[in-house]
């Protein structure tokens, strides 16, 4: 289809073919308030489904008012607006079949070819949901080029947003497999001149044999309090860490300055007790940013509590 003239009309810029037929050119704001699922993705493989549709065009002799139903599963690779229940999408979208023919100025469909490197074969996705476990171009299927973009073309206005990632859709509990990992079973003190840091002995390390669902990710809980029981108003002092693998089992949990300051936490001259409670898990949502791992198949695998008093 070439594009003769451009024509404002309500604000929204359409393109006409030779033979009239209008094309709305979408803006990206209007894109993304289109849509259910805003998402960068790559496909993984497509295929034909047996389903046939006309898709508004009527016959003549030399063309059959036929195109051929395609799905096509897609990898998320960031989730800018919606929530999928996996990071594994289906989009049912049509192609063209030679024998049975082309209408002039006909639709402009989208193609995908499975495979290759997620550097070179991503594309941005602006989705509607088309029943309860598939979506569709927002766009519509006429011209359902225009919901998709390469992923190099992201918009402005998502650039700098943290992406949502969905869970693992081929995570599963079962079967499981062995991991053997180094776990701490005691803290310990080292001082420098201005300060101490209470780490975990890597001396007291044991190996413990532990098993993990299919495609899981494994992931480590430390949450740190400090207590002065002794300081005239008392003192509680919680921190949270939360990571991906298990090796925050082998850093420090605590920097303790030795000066006297307006936090009774840092002071010298106070006895502070230090309890750390530790968690190793398994869970179906991958790391991501204000990760929450309490979700599809969360399951703690390991859990311990150390305790050390600092003077």
């Amino acid at each position: 289809m070439n594009c003769r003239f451009l024509v404002p009309i309500a604000l929204s810029v359409v393109c006409l073919s030779a033979s009239g037929r209008a094309v709305r050119a979408w803006s990206d704001a209007e894109l993304e308030s289109a849509s259910d699922l805003v998402a960068v993705a790559y496909p993984e493989y497509n295929f034909d489904l047996p389903e046939t549709n006309a898709l508004g065009w009527t016959g003549s002799a030399s063309f059959q008012p036929k195109f051929r139903g395609v799905e096509t599963q897609l990898r998320m690779l960031d989730v800018l607006k919606g929530s999928p229940a996996t990071d594994k999408i289906i989009l049912h979208h049509y192609s063209e079949e030679t024998g049975w023919g082309s209408p002039p100025n006909g639709p402009m469909f989208v193609h995908f070819v499975p495979g290759g490197s997620r550097d070179t074969n991503s594309y941005l996705l602006y989705l509607v949901k088309d029943g309860p476990d598939r979506y569709a171009p927002a766009t519509g299927q006429v011209d359902s080029w225009l919901s998709v973009r390469p992923a190099s073309r992201l918009p402005a206005e998502f650039k700098g947003r943290f992406p949502v990632l969905p869970p693992i859709a081929d995570a599963y509990p079962w079967p499981r497999h062995p991991l053997s990992i180094s776990l701490p079973t005691r803290l310990t003190l080292e001082k420098s001149k201005d300060a101490g840091f209470v780490s975990f002995d890597t001396n007291s390390m044991i190996v413990t044999n532990l098993t993990v669902g299919t495609n899981m990710v494994v992931g480590t809980l430390i949450e740190t309090a400090i207590d002065t029981p002794h300081f005239p108003q008392g003192m509680l002092v919680k921190d949270r860490s939360l990571t991906s693998g298990t090796d925050a089992l082998t850093g420090w949990v605590w920097r303790t300055r030795q000066v006297t300051g307006s936090s009774p936490q840092f002071s010298a001259g106070f006895q502070r007790v230090v309890t750390v409670d530790l968690q190793v898990f398994e869970t179906a949502i991958p790391p991501q940013h204000e990760w929450n791992p309490w979700g599809k198949n969360f399951h703690v695998l390991w859990a311990k509590t150390l305790t050390r008093i600092v003077e």
